[in-house]
């Protein structure tokens, strides 16, 4: 679905933030992008949204799919209620879908608070709204960076559960950017590991999706793949 090939891009300081990065993001995958802080990360992220320009290197969609991008503060408008915020990528294209809206509330369970405003909800429905609102485009690829930093663990193991879930419901494609070795490993298809804008290694968790979460988190396919992670970021510090 997605090529990335010679990735490079400077800011004005002509210091490069990717130099030479190559990945790919396959039909119906999750590949997440780990590494340190400043290593590129959301820089490739926001590259392949079309927010920045690319200093060198070219992107290659398959087609041009439609895109949505979840940032890790939710940044919903405090003056409009859940459902209004959702309809803000129909409102921006100027035709609210309001079935796609009404699909995407009930897909992140937010039907019933359509009408409450965001300092009613939790920091864990206020992310679920930021998902529905992604959603609520009809993307093919979703990117998302850091997108459950900020919640606790409990919230964040139901939150990467409600992303496999819509992966699997609606066929998403998901570039995932986290600081997080076990979120990584749990949501995976493919980690990229990075390290000053290159691609230093690639793990692969085979994880047993037929098994309960608790299961999966527990087996040694996950503890193997923690390790492998935990091992490519420790020679990113060296």
């Amino acid at each position: 679905m997605l090529r990335a090939d010679d990735l490079t891009f400077a800011y004005e300081s002509a210091v490069f933030i990717l130099d030479g990065l190559s990945f790919q993001l396959a039909e119906g995958e999750v590949v997440s992008l780990l590494g340190p802080s400043g290593c590129g990360k959301s820089t490739a992220l926001r590259l392949a949204a079309g927010l920045l320009e690319l200093t060198g290197g070219n992107f290659e969609w398959q087609s041009t799919p439609e895109l949505a991008f979840v940032f890790q503060d939710p940044a919903l408008m405090p003056w409009a209620t859940v459902a209004e915020n959702v309809q803000l990528p129909g409102q921006l294209k100027g035709k609210i879908d309001r079935e796609a809206v009404h699909e995407a509330l009930d897909a992140v369970g937010l039907s019933a608070m359509d009408d409450r405003f965001p300092a009613q909800l939790s920091g864990g429905q206020r992310m679920r709204a930021s998902v529905a609102r992604a959603l609520a485009a009809n993307p093919k690829v979703l990117l998302m960076d850091e997108p459950f930093a900020a919640l606790d663990e409990m919230l964040r193991f139901q939150m990467n559960e409600l992303l496999l879930d819509l992966k699997n419901q609606r066929g998403l494609s998901i570039l995932f950017v986290t600081h997080s070795l076990y979120e990584a490993a749990y949501l995976s298809d493919r980690v990229l590991v990075m390290d000053r804008g290159q691609i230093r290694g690639e793990v692969t968790p085979d994880l047993d999706r037929s098994a309960s979460a608790q299961d999966q988190r527990t087996s040694a396919a996950f503890t193997s793949a923690v390790v492998a992670i935990g091992a490519l970021m420790a020679e990113t510090s060296q």
